[in-house]
């Protein structure tokens, strides 16, 4: 795991050349502040480990405000259920897939995630399930093979109402994995929708949902947003 593999969008990279600053292991001379630096960055783009590091109030070489401590928390709240929206890599490399030849087949499947913001939640049968794992475990082998088509077949899953899997086309998007172009505009409507399909959830008494959307509101924000923490916890 080098500086060069953190840099293009390597999030556990990232992750592993922050700790070696903070402890100054595998030859690296510690440095509270390069730690810092770079556990954000991992954090950032979505690696739950860092943002775990980065909540724990007793961290050591990490300087922190409590605010900033209460935000880490939020953000590795929202990694582990995997709602968080990752920011891209700091330097894309050139040769990714791009997406504009699919772009309406994802751009169909974001309004059809959106209608399910009004219907009420439903479970699906153990056959239902069984066959939506199918049609995932295939979708994600095709990403391996050719993204764009791979992507495509997601989306068709999240346009189900399936919101975890709109999560994941989110990280692919805002993250540019698989090989493929990063889009931070389609990844956010993308999250976008999928957290609408998390409010639907808490309103229809899913108190996990609830407790979730108002640690977000409180901490993922440049400020809290005290009137969604109210709405969600009343």
């Amino acid at each position: 795991m080098t500086m060069a593999d953190a840099e293009v969008g390597d999030r556990f990279a990232a992750d592993f050349i922050g700790e070696c600053y903070r402890n100054g292991t595998n030859g690296v001379t510690a440095d509270p502040i390069q730690a810092l630096a770079w556990l954000r960055y991992a954090a950032e783009m979505g690696n739950p480990s860092s943002a775990r590091t980065l909540a724990q109030t007793d961290a050591t070489s990490l300087n922190r405000t409590p605010a900033e401590i209460l935000h880490w928390t939020a953000v590795r709240d929202a990694c582990e259920y995997n709602e968080f929206l990752p920011k891209p890599p700091r330097r894309p490399i050139g040769g990714r897939i791009d997406l504009t030849a699919v772009r309406p087949q994802l751009e169909a499947a974001i309004s059809a995630l959106n209608t399910f913001r009004t219907k009420k939640p439903g479970e699906l049968t153990a056959g239902q399930e069984d066959a939506e794992m199918i049609r995932t475990d295939t979708a994600k082998a095709a990403l391996q093979k050719n993204p764009a088509h791979g992507l495509v077949l997601l989306a068709q899953i999240a346009a189900t109402g399936n919101r975890y899997i709109a999560h994941d086309i989110t990280n692919i998007l805002a993250r540019g994995d698989d090989g493929v172009q990063p889009d931070a505009a389609l990844a956010q409507r993308f999250h976008t929708a999928a957290l609408g399909l998390l409010e639907r959830d808490a309103e229809y008494g899913d108190m996990n949902a609830a407790a979730r959307l108002a640690a977000y509101a409180l901490g993922l924000g440049e400020k809290p947003d005290v009137p969604s923490v109210l709405r969600w916890l009343t």
